[in-house]
This record gives structure tokens, sequence and C-alpha cells, in this order.
């Protein structure tokens, strides 16, 4: 017997069972290093599962499944018997750093194992059933050190449920000292394409050219079926000092909104590096591939919709759009010039009006093939037989039956949900909070590489009329890509005159496929850009500085 059935899945949850039932379940996982005041995991357990019981008492989504995944009407519906606290907080085994490394190197180490091992149990237990238990856990693992206790949280949670910034509002309200407020306790968010216009077309880049357009985005293909291949996962981790650093960096060159850098970075980065060897930067010639990318906008709370925005939630729901581009890292092309420019887009209102366009292209695909599913499967509400989805089997073919071929939408996602405060967190009688990170899973039907961004560290005063010289606001109410400017939302003006400054580190988790391209290129990529970013924090990257000068000081 199931629940009640709350609403039929709109087009991003539908999505994100289509990713499901044909085998790459998309799931998101937070992890951070608790460092506590006892040696007992008892008291860390018990804060979590209070924060989860709080959670499922008030956020309806987070107490449901689907049913009827494998039909072209997917719905929601509460779960029979109703997830406890217990069904979600898992105790792991205890684990030792590993000797010879630096203890903080040793933690990120088996944060990035955790990370990676319970992402992966959450898409095995989704693709199992997407209505036999919640579609979210999180797993605490003591570690011995020889420094104070420490344990490490993962949180995963399947994005049929949630989005990139309902991931992040859970993970914080896990780690809080503090109960969070109720989320719209007995209410199910709208489903996005209901309360925004799909239609909407976003303006042409002034910039594109026919070069541009004939030139393929890497990978032109892949190495082995994207579905045998299993999550991979590179993590760099930048100090406290990396981020206000940045920031006057930017200030200095005009630009309020650190996601253009890190987006911009990127790209150069990943280009720089799948272009190695293709001839010398600095003799004028295009490079081989161009850098297809795109960038998730958060639409939660925005006054386009159509629905009332109370009702989006804080925890549940999908409300994303996007943003896509296509880069050719000419040699000539200048980085703070293209930093600009894209900072222009995000800050253009056209942008997240045209942020829905992406997912109206899903509309294309079929709804079903016309097959019948077994008849025992009947339609919840005028009881006729259920048809196979037509996005799952199109998903599917693609790719299992052209493996061979690049199924990848674009190079590159970069994916930034802003700042987590530090300050918020925890209770420092029971353990502090470090070395945040988050990721999301490949698809063999999106990004090739996710670039998933945080940073996270504390809001410190500053002298009166000082400034912080942060531009832009990088935290709160960013979400899936936080890049919507000061004229797109008023949660994003710039924070110039405010006697507060984010001081802290960024997390990159980038995400891809093991053994789909090739490895020598992810490598390489992680090395450029941790590079890259370094020296655009120690002012390094002139305003001038084109490809191939960023090439020179790289090599």
């Amino acid at each position: 017997m199931t629940g009640p059935v709350f609403r039929e899945c709109g087009v991003h949850e539908r999505y994100s069972v289509m990713r499901t039932v044909y085998g790459s379940p998309p799931v998101v996982t937070f992890a951070a290093v608790l460092t506590a005041t006892s040696a007992d995991a008892e008291p860390v357990l018990q804060h979590l599962r209070s924060r989860v019981t709080h959670i499922l008492a008030n956020s309806l989504p987070m107490r449901c499944g689907i049913i009827q995944a494998e039909s072209h009407r997917p719905r929601f519906c509460s779960l029979e018997p109703a997830p406890t606290a217990r069904d979600v907080v898992f105790l792991r085994k205890s684990a030792a750093v590993e000797e010879g490394l630096d203890e903080e190197a040793a933690l990120r180490k088996l944060r990035n194992e955790y990370m990676t091992a319970e992402q992966t149990l959450l898409m095995d237990k989704s693709q199992q059933s997407l209505y036999d238990g919640a579609l979210w856990t999180v797993a605490l693992y003591p570690v011995t050190s020889s420094r104070k206790p420490s344990y490490i949280v993962v949180a995963s949670f399947n994005h049929i449920l949630t989005d990139g910034k309902g991931t992040f509002n859970l993970f914080h309200a896990l780690l809080s000292a503090a109960p969070p407020p109720p989320d719209n306790k007995d209410v199910f968010p709208p489903a996005s394409d209901s309360a925004f216009d799909m239609q909407a077309v976003q303006k042409p880049d002034p910039r594109r050219d026919e070069e541009i357009e004939a030139t393929p985005f890497w990978p032109s293909e892949v190495r082995k079926n994207l579905l045998e291949c299993p999550i991979g996962l590179r993590t760099i981790d930048l100090g406290p000092s990396f981020t206000p650093r940045l920031k006057a960096v930017a200030t200095s060159h005009g630009v309020k909104t650190l996601h253009a850098i890190l987006e911009v970075a990127s790209v150069f980065a990943l280009s720089l590096a799948v272009n190695h060897g293709s001839g010398d930067w600095n003799d004028g010639a295009s490079p081989k591939f161009a850098i297809g990318h795109s960038t998730p906008i958060n639409i939660r709370g925005s006054p386009l919709s159509t629905a009332p925005v109370s009702t989006h939630g804080h925890y549940g729901g999908n409300w994303v759009g996007g943003r896509g581009g296509k880069t050719l890292c000419r040699p000539q092309l200048q980085f703070w010039d293209q930093v600009k420019h894209v900072a222009a887009q995000l800050a253009d209102p056209a942008t997240l009006k045209g942020a829905m366009a992406l997912w109206n292209g899903l509309k294309a695909l079929p709804s079903s093939t016309g097959d019948k599913l077994e008849p025992a499967q009947h339609d919840a509400v005028d009881g006729q037989p259920l048809e196979v989805d037509g996005w799952s089997a199109y998903a599917r073919h693609a790719v299992e039956q052209t493996p061979q071929i690049s199924t990848f939408l674009a190079s590159l996602g970069c994916s930034n949900l802003g700042f987590f405060p530090l300050d918020r967190t925890a209770d420092d009688d029971l353990f502090t909070v470090s070395n945040c990170c988050w990721t999301q899973t490949a698809s063999p039907i999106a990004d090739a590489i996710i670039v998933n961004i945080m940073g996270a560290g504390w809001k410190l005063p500053t002298p009166a009329g000082a400034g912080s010289g942060a531009g832009q606001k990088e935290g709160e109410g960013l979400a899936d890509g936080s890049v919507a400017a000061a004229t797109v939302a008023a949660e994003h003006q710039p924070i110039l005159s405010q006697a507060v400054a984010d001081v802290g580190g960024l997390s990159f988790g980038i995400t891809y496929r093991q053994g789909s391209v090739d490895e020598a290129n992810l490598e390489r990529f992680e090395a450029y850009l941790t590079r890259l970013l370094s020296l655009l924090a120690q002012g390094q990257i002139a305003e001038s500085d084109d490809v191939a000068a960023i090439w020179s000081k790289l090599a």
C-alpha cells in the first residue's frame, strides 16, 4: 500500500527520475570534518538524528518517494511506513588517518573516499527502488587521529527531491546549533514548469562566430560505455586566506562576483589541458577543441514565479535554470575581458528570465514509447494502464547503443553554491566544522566534468566604512550556480558598504566518469586550475593577459 500522492513530477524531477531509471541516478553529496570535544560518537550521532527528525517532520518532500517511476507519469508519494531518523542517519565503522600524510591532508583524503562511497550507495539504492525508504542518507564516520576526536559527516540526496540550494540548506540545518525553522510543513512545492514560463528564450551571445560554432567541443568521443564507468572525484581545497585575497583582486579589476572568475578560470584550465601538445599557444593557431560549458542558475524565490514564493520551500523542490555557452580559447583571448563578459551576462535580468530555456528543450522528447507496462500497474488517478516513459527509453538508447559517440551535452559544468557560514553551525561544546566540500554525480547525457564549488568560513567585522572588498555577495541565497547578480535578485546586492567580510577558503569537487575520458587530461586540468587560481589570488594575472600569456605562466 502506498501513501497519498502529492503531485506528478515536473520537468526537473522527471529528468532526475529518467537518469535514475536508465542507470545514472543524480546524487548530490556534502561532507565536512567535525572536530569534537568527546571521543564518544553518541552525542554527535544524537545531534544529527535530532536535526533529521526535525527535517522529516517539517519538510514534506523529504519524507516522500516516487511511484510509477518507469511510466510516463512518475509521481511523488509519501513513504509508508514513514521514515525516521534511524532510517536516514547511520554510524559507520571507524578508520585511522593514513600515516605519513599531513593530518589535514589525511582527513581530506578520507573525506573524499567516504563521499564517493556514500554517493555510490545511494545511487545503488535509488536504482533498486524509488519507493523503498528515504531518498537521502546521513553517515557519520569516526576517525582516529592524534589530534582532538574527529568525525567525517557525509549527507547524500537524490536530486529528485531537491536541488543544489536545497541540499546546501539541508546540510547547514544538519550542522546548525539551533533547530531549523519549519519549511512549509504540509505543503508540497509546485513543479518549476508550472511556476515559470518555460518558453523563455535566452538572448544570443553576440560573441559567437562561425569558427566557434564549427569547432567541436571536447570530448568528441568517449572511451567506453559510460554506464560502466564509476564515479570519479578530485578535489582542490584552498585555505582561509584565499577568498579575501581573490575578492580584493576582483575588486581591483572592477568585477563584482567571484563566480565569473571561477567559471572562466575553469574554462581556460580545461582548454589548456585538453589541447595540451596540439601546438605552441603563442603561434596564433586556434585550439583543436572548444569548451562547451554550463552554469546552473537559482530561480528559487524568484519574483518571476507565478506561484507564491512562499511555496517554493527552503529544502525541497527543484528550482534550477541554466545558462550555457561555448568558448574557443584562442591564444589572444584575454582572461579579464572574458570574465567581465560573463559577469555582464549574469547581471542581465534577461539571463534569469531565459534560464528555463534549457529545461523546455526536454519537452521535445516523446512522452512515452507507446508500450504498456505490466497489467498490474495502472495510473493512480484514472486507473488506465501505464505506458513506458519515453524519456528514459531515449536516454538509455543514447548511452547504451552508441558508446563510441559522445552523448555529453557540454565539456564542463560549473556549479557554485556560494558561502557556507561556519559561524552559524554546530555548537562549540559539541563540535566545530571544517573542510566542507560538495559533489554531484556526472551524467552521461550532461556535462563530462562538473566543478562543484563552495566557500566555507566566517563572517568577521571590518572597520567602519572600509567595506569588505567582496563586491558580490557569494553566500546566502546563492544556489546551483549562484550567479544572478545585483540587478537580478535582491539577495545578491553588492556588500561593499556592509561592515562584514567573508573569510574562508574554497573547495572544488571535480566529478566525472572514470574511464570515459583520458585521465591525463583530468590530471592536467586539476594542476592547471590549481595553479591558475593561485596566480589569480596573488594578482599575477594582468588585465591584458591572454591565453598565450597564461600558458607561459603555467607551463
